[in-house]
């Protein structure tokens, strides 16, 4: 496999044209099937962990391998390496950046200025492809939604589009399935939820 990293120069703040601060975003590129001449660039989006690109083995590969194309994988802003305030990302003041509208915005840029820069075999003329899974399964489909113009489509792998704010049916399953290994399971699982509660609230109950 065929991998290599490199960072790009990210706006913080997509919405604020007064900020005109910037930090550096990790991405990953896979070129081991990239014909430029006639292969589309494949946007893997990586989601709320550390991004290691992609494997032989991956959906991504594969779809590069089928397609002649070039696997770029950006890491998601405020995870892995890529930290838009560096060890102070995580304060409550920063995190306000931490949206799935910056990283749509995130997403556009980073393509607009490959393909503007004419880097990795990239012209302006290659098409792209955003792919991901669960999280940024749904910033694929919403990047194709609100981005139209920038791709030729998307694949949305169980993309979680439609955000349910009290979703009891996650934990009518958990409860369900702990409860196979018998009662004493669910109650634990109950017990530490109480706990870390009281934790997070101050409250004793």
């Amino acid at each position: 496999m065929k991998q290599e990293q490199f960072w790009f120069s990210q706006i913080v703040d997509h919405f604020n044209y007064q900020n005109s601060n910037v930090w550096l975003q990790r991405f990953f590129v896979y070129d081991s099937y990239f014909h430029p001449s006639t292969g589309p660039v494949i946007l893997y989006i990586c989601g709320e962990a550390e991004c290691h690109g992609i494997s032989d083995q991956s959906y991504a590969a594969k779809i590069a391998q089928e397609t002649n194309g070039l696997v770029l994988s950006l890491e998601h802003r405020y995870y892995g390496k890529s930290l838009p305030f560096g060890s102070d990302s995580l304060s409550l003041e920063n995190l306000k950046f931490l949206t799935a509208e910056q990283a749509l915005r995130d997403l556009a840029y980073f393509l607009t200025q490959i393909s503007k820069n004419k880097q990795f075999g990239i012209t302006e003329k290659t098409p792209w492809i955003t792919i991901g899974g669960s999280y940024p399964g749904a910033l694929a489909a919403w990047f194709r939604n609100k981005y139209p113009h920038l791709t030729i489509g998307s694949i949305s792998s169980s993309g979680v589009v439609l955000a349910v704010e009290d979703f009891k049916m996650f934990d009518e399953q958990i409860y369900l399935s702990a409860n196979k290994s018998g009662t004493f399971c669910p109650d634990a699982i109950q017990n530490i939820s109480n706990y870390v509660e009281e934790q997070v609230t101050g409250e004793n109950k």
